[in-house]
């Protein structure tokens, strides 16, 4: 599931992982705005009758808080075991590091950087963000997470990863071998 919506989201502002943002001490970047807490309220209400097994979330704040949000609109479909201990922070289901790119308006990298832009549209497999992650590293990244987290799951559990849009696209890439 992807996290709610923050004011950086609302305001088209590149995130990436936010690190040089600690929201708290073990997590990152910029908080939901109301209509991020809306959507993760509504999330929740909409999950609630889904047994999950595993919960994991991003350490980004936005994600992390949207899991808590599912969590307590799914307490009662779950085991008090599961409850107490569910939401397991993996630090491989972060966004993309965006690197020199975070904290920048989309429409401000067209113009200073259009050939980079250019690039990320047109092939993504061959971009990396400056100061940042490339696509390749990112996938790889994202998709040994995933490999880790399935590695001792059965087919009957449900499992749940919050994360982030850039990283969600990867996990689907990297399930379906693409």
């Amino acid at each position: 599931a992807r996290h709610g919506e923050t004011e950086a989201n609302r305001l088209q502002i590149t995130q990436g992982q936010n690190k040089q943002n600690p929201s708290t001490p073990n997590t990152y970047g910029d908080y939901l705005n109301p209509n991020g807490a809306k959507q993760a309220v509504l999330l929740g209400k909409a999950l609630a009758n889904v047994s999950f097994q595993s919960i994991y979330t991003s350490p980004a704040i936005r994600a992390f808080d949207t899991a808590n949000a599912i969590i307590f609109y799914n307490q009662d479909s779950c085991d008090k075991t599961f409850v107490e201990n569910t939401l397991i922070v993996e630090d491989g289901l972060l966004e993309i590091d965006q690197g020199a790119f975070e904290g920048m308006r989309v429409e401000d990298i067209k113009v200073r950087h259009p050939e980079l832009y250019d690039l990320y549209k047109r092939k993504p497999s061959q971009f990396a963000f400056p100061q940042g992650e490339s696509m390749l590293e990112a996938k790889e990244r994202i998709g040994r997470t995933i490999d880790r987290i399935l590695r001792h799951k059965s087919a009957e559990e449900n499992i749940l990863a919050v994360s982030h849009g850039g990283a969600i696209a990867l996990v689907f890439i990297h399930i379906f071998g693409l």
